[in-house]
């Protein structure tokens, strides 16, 4: 039996029937070298329908298995890394300036930046 240790503490077994577990950290969906975060019981029997062979298995390549919250390998105990989509930092292209008019400093993204006090366009950097 094939046995997964992860460095929060959580051991899974992953051998036997494709079954879904919760462990503390979420559910799995586990069984046949397997083994798959998965959101939710339900999303693990929808995985495990997926998974489940409709006939005799032909030699074929490793599936991947794709969840909400990753994706595995079917089979191996090796997973997949998917790239996760970087947040835009908000700071980013603002600038820091001063009214000339009524001594007001903000930041703004504009290159044409108005005083929201004054309205004024004379502006400097600061």
């Amino acid at each position: 039996m094939a046995k997964m240790k992860f460095t929060d503490g959580v051991e899974i077994e992953t051998g036997g029937k494709l079954r879904t577990i919760w462990k503390r950290d979420g559910w799995y969906v586990v069984g046949d070298g397997t083994c798959c975060p998965v959101d939710s019981a339900a999303d693990g029997a929808d995985l495990i329908a997926r998974l489940k062979p409709k006939s005799e298995p032909l030699p074929h390549p490793p599936t991947v298995a794709v969840t909400r919250q990753g994706a595995c390998l079917v089979n191996e105990l090796r997973p997949v890394k998917v790239p996760r989509r970087r947040k835009r930092d908000r700071r980013a292209g603002t600038l820091s300036v001063e009214c000339m008019e009524c001594g007001r400093k903000f930041k703004t993204r504009s290159m044409l930046p108005s005083c929201p006090r004054c309205g004024g366009s004379d502006i400097d950097l600061a």
